[in-house]
């Protein structure tokens, strides 16, 4: 369908915030996973992140020319995305989308925040019966937490923030294309050429419905 920013918006650090974002230049599915992981927990109420498979960082920022991925390459890697995901417990997998920027392909992940965590991974997903650890997202990298921070995982997710929960007694009244369609041309979405496909369409893929019920935020 699209992803709900841009991805120019996303790569020039300012529209989201840099530390929500994961820059890969190839596909490695262990720090792919651990990333997944991390974003998935959302310590501190970052909201998950985004990982981009196909680009590198130096010093911070995006390295240019970017390198992109080999068309070939492409499925077989969102293959084994899904495959890895399922050593994630609770079981947790992200949106994929492959987007092509200045004429190189990418795979972008968007991965919210879960509500059923916390959320292990294996520290290798090639070992078998590979220890596993929580992952959260400290700065720009997927780490082990701290006794300390995993004791603040654990309450943030029994205690949700209540800005933070699903509302699921919303209704399709209750949004208004306008504010949402000028946000989605403000941030350069690819959703933004959808408007003619109705709202909940564009909301899915926004992970702001399913199975045909609004799960927007308080």
């Amino acid at each position: 369908m699209g992803l709900s920013v841009g991805i120019g918006k996303l790569l020039d650090g300012h529209t989201v915030d840099r530390l929500r974002l994961s820059f890969e230049p190839t596909y490695d599915p262990d720090s792919s996973i651990h990333a997944i992981c991390a974003f998935a927990n959302g310590l501190e109420g970052n909201n998950g992140g985004f990982i981009i498979i196909g680009v590198e960082e130096e010093n911070g920022l995006l390295k240019q020319p970017i390198k992109g991925l080999n068309p070939k390459d492409i499925d077989a890697i969102q293959k084994d995305i899904v495959n890895k995901c399922h050593f994630i417990r609770p079981l947790y997998i992200p949106r994929i989308d492959v987007v092509t920027y200045l004429g190189k392909h990418l795979i972008v992940l968007t991965c919210t925040a879960g509500q059923d965590g916390p959320y292990y991974a294996p520290k290798s997903v090639f070992a078998n019966q590979s220890e596993k650890s929580v992952y959260v997202r400290l700065g720009s990298l997927s780490s082990v937490p701290t006794q300390s921070q995993l004791r603040d995982l654990y309450d943030q997710c029994q205690i949700i923030p209540f800005d933070d929960r699903y509302n699921p007694y919303i209704e399709l009244s209750d949004i208004s294309p306008f504010y949402l369609f000028d946000y989605l041309r403000e941030v350069q979405s690819d959703l933004s050429s959808l408007t003619d496909s109705g709202l909940f369409p564009i909301l899915e893929s926004m992970e702001l419905e399913r199975g045909g019920t609004l799960i927007t935020r308080k």
